[in-house]
């Protein structure tokens, strides 16, 4: 009896001991798994305060580029410039002063201010005109610029019509030429670019194959000191630049032949539609109000021909 007393004690002992072993394995379990899961948690936290910072920042830079965007829009946003050949009186030249001066220049002083633009000049290679518009080194082309069926087939954006305008030749009065016949192996200058020169290659091309030969310049100043030295014969120029030209220097005339009419308009971009409008409808209100014949007044040979004076 004593025997199996001691076995069953013996028995109840083990069994209490593995039942204890048992249990301190479950906790260590417990303590484990409880571990992995705050570890996630924090690392998921960390994570998620990791992207807020980022996307923060991110909205941040985004903010400052959009502002900096908006700050240099609005710097070029006021800005109107004004295409021009500077050698191209009375339309746009350098005065005495060393300012920009000339009726299209004035008038679209005139403009900027009432549309409330900076204004500013650049000066175009006359030749390359187009292509300088087109690099956006201005704005427009508005400097006695004739009006061309092609430049609409290219797409360039055409202002109505503001000066009529003619072509002549432009001579020595002692020269002996009384008219384009006496022109027969001469020497005749012409600026390049302009629509003298087209002229001379298309509809008056019988004309000019006449002529000793034509010498091309880029500026019309150039041709006229090409005429006064001797270089040439005779110019073929726009008449109101000759005009212009022979009323500061003597010993020249006209001959009495309109070679080919014409007309002025200012040359905008593609997609400056809008701008080209804006414009025209100051250009309407400076009509209205007397201010563009008060800027014509001051240029007498040009009121005549003046397309918004005489409609």
């Amino acid at each position: 009896m004593k025997k199996f007393i001691a076995i069953a004690l013996a028995l109840t002992t083990s069994l209490s001991l593995l039942a204890c072993q048992g249990n301190g394995s479950a906790a260590a379990v417990n303590d484990s798994t409880e571990a992995v899961e705050t570890k996630e948690e924090e690392t998921k936290e960390a994570s998620e305060e990791a992207v807020k910072e980022e996307s923060q920042e991110a909205e941040t830079e985004s903010k400052e580029e959009t502002e900096a965007a908006k700050e240099e829009g609005s710097e070029n946003a006021g800005k109107f410039i004004m295409g021009i050949d500077p050698e191209y009186p009375p339309f746009s030249y350098i005065g005495d002063d060393g300012e920009y001066t000339g009726f299209d220049v004035e008038v679209c002083k005139a403009v900027c201010e009432k549309l409330g633009y900076d204004f500013d000049v650049f000066e175009v290679n006359w030749d390359e005109k187009l292509i300088q518009l087109d690099a956006g080194e201005c704005d427009c082309i508005w400097s006695g610029m004739t009006i061309y069926d092609t430049m609409k087939e290219a797409g360039y954006v055409i202002s109505e019509p503001y000066f009529e305008n003619v072509q002549v030749m432009m001579v020595k009065e002692d020269s002996g030429i009384n008219s384009t016949k006496d022109l027969a192996g001469k020497y005749v200058a012409v600026q390049l670019g302009t629509s003298g020169a087209a002229l001379l290659e298309d509809e008056l091309k019988d004309l000019a194959s006449s002529f000793g030969d034509l010498v091309t310049c880029d500026s019309f100043l150039k041709c006229f000191t090409e005429l006064g030295g001797g270089a040439v014969d005779a110019v073929f120029v726009d008449k109101p630049v000759a005009v212009d030209y022979m009323a500061e220097h003597e010993g020249y005339k006209l001959l009495e032949e309109d070679l080919g009419s014409e007309q002025y308009g200012i040359a905008f971009r593609s997609d400056d539609k809008e701008l080209c409008s804006s414009i025209e409808g100051a250009l309407d209100e400076m009509v209205a109000d007397g201010s563009y014949a008060a800027i014509a007044d001051k240029y007498p040979d040009l009121v005549k021909n003046l397309v918004y004076l005489n409609k």
